[in-house]
């Protein structure tokens, strides 16, 4: 019988305060949502990449001969012969600088087995393989390659023992090494572009074309000049199944096996290992994703749990004000106050549960769907994205929400709990007002109108709400500014240090970024909005009763909204610019002062309108108030 009771007094508390309910489950499913989807960027573009390689059968570990001479034909064979080394691929790779007509190119010449390769597949995207001596295939074109097409011509300057030639060649078809997945420009391997210590130098040249010629048909050119081609260097595949190339487990495998070759081969003096780790394309895909998880998966959720929970307080906080005398009949009837409190707790519960059901699913279906497309602008990728792994940072800001929401709940509802029965069943008294500091300011409050004297006496006079709006909108607000300024300057191309494609793809998490600020920074207005609407029911059927027209009360309402909200969207500028430069300091890229004014208008802005939104959504609630229930006593 009492649970019977218990129950359907909760499902009335749901009924009554639908809208608390509504906007509780919004706020968690956006915040999961949009947390679940920006974490699974990072993973997604990497399991993709990484399906690609193991697709392709990459090359682990890449061993570059130090001498004019290359590896022996016995030094390639004791690699071969390494238990851990399933295959190797020797091959002559050269970077020159080439003339061809009236231009000079940087160009990677690759003279490898091209029809028969063991592993690391050289995929022709267009046309066919080499089928003469004075064919090649070239690398797709990317920011810093040179586009080629089947039939194209061009010169090699080709070096072989003393003697050197123009080859005259015609391009066969395009080719997409899987080495060479991402589009920025690659470091040319030229005495000039290592420092002595030899780090890559700020001025080192970068390669403008690639092209691979089969090592059987430019063979035969070579015995024709009576020449030997160096084996400069030699891909390595390492032995048993490697399915994750970014695990840990692969990154020390291949890095201790890369040790051991280079002892084996005659060590640092005579030869060097490189790893995918020293991969520029690997390590390019690396860093940009560890710099989205970071920013994505950690920066975010904290600030959307934050404003999730200030939303929480006020709702909840608000809810047993408003039930103060339920919950003093339930305990007189013999509800315990852990009864009463459960009602709360499962009334949030509900919210997280239905936010948390809804919103993870959209979250790792729809984010990471939209932004896939953009890492094209990066990196070559993969027509079809990867399995979705599982959302690891959405679960653990969902279960963080919900612990946190149901903490604010318990004591909320404990500190209403704590008063007597007797005393909940009576209102609460309406707070004292006091003078305020703009009082104090003859010059400015004398010529305030009546209306806004009577706005900021309220707005000081209940200073909880007047904090809790103002956090809550700057929060909203500094997370829309960091979203205009991130896409302002990557879509603006005026970030200095950023590759064309990272701009692109920062450029459209940061339009996601708003989208979602700006969708909370609504619900939070909407919310604080209705709470103040619902705690000054009384006020609004006193301005009723004395004769106030419609527009007159919803501007005694809306005018102290509105000032608390430009309070807090012009607190959330610094607040912004605050988070704005830790993400660019670890981004490494783009300056605040390259923030355009309109951004800051922008945010403020965005606020406002808004919160005009919310005012007009909330039009009929002041309308809808009824003087003679509003007044009436308790007694």
């Amino acid at each position: 019988m009492v649970s019977g009771v218990w129950f359907k007094n909760l499902l009335r508390s749901v009924k009554r305060n639908f809208g608390r309910f509504v906007i509780i489950t919004a706020i968690v499913l956006l915040g999961v949502s949009f947390v679940t989807g920006l974490s699974l960027l990072a993973p997604v573009m990497q399991n993709s990449i990484n399906d690609y390689l193991v697709d392709s059968k990459v090359a682990d570990i890449i061993m570059k001969s130090t001498s004019e001479e290359g590896f022996s034909e016995e030094t390639v064979a004791a690699l071969a012969a390494h238990e851990d080394v399933e295959a190797v691929i020797p091959f002559t790779v050269m970077d020159l600088e080439m003339t061809d007509g009236d231009e000079s190119y940087m160009t990677r010449v690759y003279i490898l087995p091209l029809s028969d390769m063991a592993f690391n597949d050289i995929e022709v995207t267009d046309g066919s393989l080499p089928s003469s001596a004075f064919e090649v295939l070239a690398e797709r074109g990317s920011n810093g390659l040179i586009s080629y097409s089947p039939g194209d011509s061009a010169t090699l300057s080709v070096t072989m023992g003393d003697e050197s030639f123009s080859l005259p060649v015609t391009v066969s078809g395009v080719a997409a090494n899987p080495l060479y997945f991402c589009k920025e420009p690659e470091i040319a391997l030229t005495a000039d572009s290592l420092t002595e210590s030899g780090e890559v130098a700020e001025d080192a040249d970068t390669v403008d074309r690639i092209f691979y010629l089969d090592s059987a048909l430019i063979g035969s050119l070579a015995e024709l000049r009576g020449v030997t081609l160096p084996v400069t260097d030699v891909y390595i595949r390492l032995a048993g199944v490697h399915t994750d190339l970014f695990s840990w487990t692969y990154t020390a495998a291949a890095g201790a096996l890369a040790d051991e070759l280079t002892e084996l081969a005659g060590g640092e003096d005579a030869a060097s290992a490189l790893t995918l780790e020293e991969n520029a394309s690997y390590a390019i895909l690396d860093s940009y994703g560890v710099k989205i998880n970071v920013i994505c998966a950690t920066l975010f959720p904290i600030f959307f749990t934050a404003v999730a929970l200030l939303v929480v307080m006020t709702s909840m906080t608000r809810l047993t004000e408003d039930e103060r005398g339920e919950m003093a009949c339930m305990r007189t009837l013999g509800f315990g106050a852990g009864s009463i409190m459960m009602k709360y707790v499962l009334f949030t519960l509900i919210c997280c549960l239905i936010g948390g059901v809804v919103g993870i699913p959209i979250g790792m279906n729809v984010l990471p769907r939209i932004i896939y497309p953009v890492f094209s602008a990066l990196f070559h990728m993969p027509a079809e994205m990867s399995g979705i792994s599982v959302p690891t940072g959405g679960l653990v800001t969902y279960f963080v929400m919900i612990a946190a929401t149901l903490a604010v709940t318990c004591l909320v509802t404990a500190k209403t709990l704590r008063a007597e029965p007797a005393r909940m069943l009576q209102p609460k008294s309406p707070k004292a007002g006091g003078k305020t500091l703009l009082e104090k300011i003859p010059f400015i409050w004398n010529h305030l109108p009546f209306r806004y004297k009577s706005a900021f006496r309220n707005i000081f006079r209940y200073v909880k709400t007047l904090v809790l709006t103002i956090i809550s909108v700057a929060g909203s607000s500094a997370l829309v500014f960091l979203g205009l300024g991130l896409y302002d300057m990557t879509a603006g191309g005026e970030a200095p240090g950023i590759p064309a494609g990272m701009a692109d793809s920062f450029g459209m998490i940061s339009f996601v970024v708003i989208i979602a600020s700006a969708a909370l920074c609504i619900l939070v207005i909407y919310n604080l909005t209705d709470m103040n609407i619902s705690e000054r029911r009384r006020e609004i059927a006193t301005l009723k009763v004395l004769g106030y027209q419609q527009a007159e009360v919803q501007g005694y309402i809306f005018r102290e909204v509105m000032i608390m909200s430009v309070m807090g969207a012009l607190l959330g500028l610094p607040v912004g610019c605050g988070i704005f430069a830790i993400v660019i300091e670890y981004l490494d890229f783009g300056a605040l002062e390259l923030i355009n004014w309109y951004c800051y208008l922008g945010s403020i802005g965005i606020v406002i309108v808004f919160l005009l939104i919310a005012e007009l959504l909330l039009v009929r609630k002041i309308n809808k108030v009824d003087m003679t229930t509003s007044l009436k006593s308790v007694d």
